[in-house]
């Protein structure tokens, strides 16, 4: 038992490790996605040999431990103390959704859509089966966009507010990301969506870079408060996403609300957070939650914006 636990252990400590090696792989960037699950290995890992009295490894293993631990705070550590001013705005809520192409759950979808009472709803995966289904929210959503494909790329969004949404390609896959612009609290508001594609291989991963890049300077071109949201294929750790925020200022919904993953829906708490909304500085959150499964290998992100004072 105790040389299973070591194995397992040094597994941990070593993929801990591979994502700090300074090169530019896919495996590299990959290993920055289980932060949350190396964590939890690695403190079993500690306890159990702690228990057995394995000193020596448990404290080796106590210090990649908090490695992980120190990538993991800033998602429990609001850093931003404008989110604690007490005069209340507006509030805007945002459901995202990765719907998944095959799924049919349908009836459970629109019930997860009900009990967000959304402002503004963001979907991935939009095929034209998905599309017939989505026509019923027309009478609550009026307004938005609907891109639908066959191979999971379509991407759709539907608001109460009046919004002007149209379809942009950013990237060199040319996959279609949604922009929206509409009025709130008296301001111009830009909401893009977005779906860069999987790191499955290397020529994925270059394209979901390369769509992550293109994004920031779209970004960085609008006027007015920005809110970019959907399903970003990559975790909060990664280098990409790190870059993505520091190129455009913006802030990471989840700071303050702890990891929150989304894919893949089964492994639920014990995901990994790749449903991301990030916003600007004239927003906050007042809210951050995950919503019910309904049959999507994917979870629902259901965020409560306020706009600041």
């Amino acid at each position: 038992m105790k040389r299973i636990i070591n194995i397992v252990g040094f597994v941990a400590l070593i993929f801990t490790t591979i994502r700090f090696i300074p090169v530019e792989h896919r495996l590299v960037d990959l290993a920055s996605n289980f932060v949350w699950q190396l964590f939890a290995v690695l403190a079993v890992c500690v306890v159990l040999l702690l228990i057995a009295k394995q000193i020596k490894n448990a404290i080796l293993f106590a210090l990649f431990l908090a490695i992980n631990i120190s990538s993991l705070l800033p998602l429990y550590f609001d850093n931003f103390p404008d989110n604690k001013d007490p005069q209340p705005g507006e509030k805007l809520t945002l459901l995202q959704a990765n719907v998944q192409a095959i799924n049919i759950q349908y009836a459970d979808f629109f019930q997860v859509v009900n009990e967000s009472n959304a402002d503004i709803i963001v979907l991935q995966e939009v095929n034209n089966a998905w599309a017939r289904q989505l026509k019923q929210l027309d009478v609550n959503y009026p307004y938005g966009a609907v891109v639908s494909r066959e191979d999971n790329f379509g991407i759709a969004i539907f608001s109460r507010f009046l919004m002007d949404a149209r379809m942009h390609k950013l990237g060199k896959s040319e996959f279609p990301s949604l922009h929206g612009t509409f009025e709130f609290g008296g301001k111009k508001m830009n909401i893009v969506a977005t779906h860069p594609p999987p790191p499955v291989d290397d020529y994925l991963y270059a394209l979901r870079n390369d769509q992550l890049g293109e994004l920031a300077v779209y970004l960085n071109q609008l006027f007015g408060e920005r809110i970019l949201i959907g399903d970003l294929n990559t975790g909060p750790w990664s280098k990409y996403f790190e870059k993505l925020m520091d190129e455009t200022g913006m802030r990471d919904v989840r700071a303050g609300y702890g990891v929150l993953a989304t894919w893949p829906a089964s492994l639920y708490f014990m995901g990994i957070p790749i449903d991301h909304c990030l916003i600007s500085n004239g927003l906050r959150v007042n809210s951050l939650r995950i919503g019910k499964n309904f049959g999507s290998d994917h979870l629902p992100l259901i965020v409560q914006l306020e706009m600041r004072k």
